[in-house]
C-alpha cells in the first residue's frame, strides 16, 4: 500500500511536468486566440464567455494567467470595474510569476482610481513601482500616480 501511494505521487509528479510542454496542443492555442479574438474585434462579453471557458478547461495552462487578464480587460472595457479588478487581483495572486502581473497590478490601481479609491489605487501603483520599477506598467503608473 505504501509502495503504490509512493509510486501514485510519482506518477502524478510526472503528468504535471508533462502538461506544461503541450503549451502548443493546436487545440488549446485554437481555443485561446478564438477568445482572444473576440477581445480585438470588442467582443467583451464574448470574450468574457469564451475565456471562462478556456479556464475551466485548461485551468492550470501556462496561458491561464493571460485568459484571466483578458476576462479583466473585457470587464474593465464594459465599464463594470469592480469585476475587472477581481480578475485583476487574481492574476496578480494565481499567477504570480505570470508575464500579466505588472500590467494587472496597473489595472487593477486604474480600477481602483475609477472607484473613487483613491488610497488602494495608490498602494496597487507604488507596489507595481516597488516590484517592477523598469516595466512599461510601472512608467504608467507613476504617471498615473503623480496626482494621488
Amino acid at each position: 500500500s505504501e509502495t503504490t501511494l509512493v509510486a501514485d505521487t510519482s506518477k502524478a509528479d510526472t503528468s504535471k511536468s508533462e502538461a506544461k510542454p503541450n503549451i502548443e496542443d493546436p487545440a488549446i492555442v485554437v481555443s485561446y486566440n478564438r477568445a482572444y479574438k473576440t477581445f480585438t474585434d470588442q467582443n467583451y462579453k464574448e470574450t468574457i464567455r469564451l475565456m471562462g471557458e478556456f479556464l475551466a478547461q485548461y485551468p492550470s495552462h501556462e496561458y491561464s494567467d493571460n485568459a484571466t487578464f483578458w476576462t479583466g480587460e473585457s470587464y474593465y472595457q464594459l465599464k463594470n470595474f469592480d469585476q475587472a479588478y477581481v480578475e485583476f487581483e487574481k492574476v496578480i495572486t494565481k499567477y504570480p510569476n505570470g508575464n500579466k502581473v505588472p500590467d494587472a497590478m496597473l489595472r487593477s490601481g486604474i480600477c481602483m482610481l475609477k472607484l473613487s479609491k483613491p488610497e488602494k489605487a495608490k498602494s496597487s501603483f507604488d507596489q507595481l513601482i516597488k516590484k517592477y520599477p523598469e516595466s512599461v506598467a510601472a512608467k504608467k503608473a507613476k504617471a498615473s500616480r503623480g496626482d494621488l
